[in-house]
């Protein structure tokens, strides 16, 4: 029998691995993606192959993809995998997808000063009960996810600034991380990371709340930008 106070978190998973199942099942457990899948998987493919960063042989080396990581990514895999990369790519977005689900429990906790457990809990139904969320960041096989888990992480960075008023080795990693992810991506995160610290130097500590607050609606933000991206 599990502990209680893993309870949540095994629920948060469960709806999750249930989510991914019925929109699977609703969508025929399609196989090579959805939408621009096809772009990455050809520069991939390409990349792989030794011909550079083109989409037809022979063609212009032209940035035609909206993540160079995630191009750079299914490449190795590609080349790892010898061909058809598809089900070990559908393997990383679904642990990306499971990631953003616990990353938003997490958030969600640290915004409002909720119990991380069932925090997670709530979100996980929540967003696995919407299924747009289970198609763009696992079945599309597409960077969607990736990005989206990396404005979560930056959301959280956000809210320690506005708590610490002080810039650590890994926010500047996120940053990097996120510009290779999608390079608008590094533009919000230098704006909402520079917002929490100027709040926080900005406020004594009678007024900290707000500061907290203010980088709670940054990090609101980023989470909204992160759902339109999906």
């Amino acid at each position: 029998m599990p502990d209680r106070k893993h309870m949540p978190w095994i629920l948060a998973i469960v709806f999750w691995i249930v989510g991914v199942i019925v929109v699977g099942w609703k969508l025929h457990f399609p196989r090579i993606g959805i939408d621009d899948a096809n772009i990455f998987f050809t520069y991939a493919k390409n990349l792989a192959h030794g011909l550079g960063p083109v989409f037809v042989q022979g063609g212009p080396k032209v940035e035609g993809f909206t993540s160079p990581a995630w191009t750079c990514l299914l490449a190795g895999v590609w080349f790892a995998s010898g061909s058809h990369p598809e089900s070990v790519t559908f393997c990383f977005c679904a642990l990306v997808s499971l990631g953003i689900v616990l990353g938003a429990g997490r958030l969600t906790s640290r915004l409002f000063g909720f119990e991380q457990g069932p925090s997670t809990a709530a979100v996980a139904i929540l967003m696995c009960a919407y299924p747009p969320f289970i198609v763009w960041s696992t079945y599309s096989l597409m960077d969607t996810g990736l990005a989206t888990l990396a404005y979560l992480v930056l959301g959280l960075g956000a809210v320690e600034l506005a708590q610490v008023a002080k810039v650590r080795w890994w926010h500047w990693l996120i940053l990097v991380f996120g510009y290779a992810v999608r390079p608008e991506l590094a533009l919000f995160g230098m704006l909402t990371l520079g917002l929490a610290v100027a709040l926080a130097r900005g406020m004594d500590e009678s007024t900290a709340g707000v500061s907290r607050k203010a980088a709670g609606a940054a990090g609101v933000l980023l989470a909204s930008v992160a759902a339109i991206t999906l």
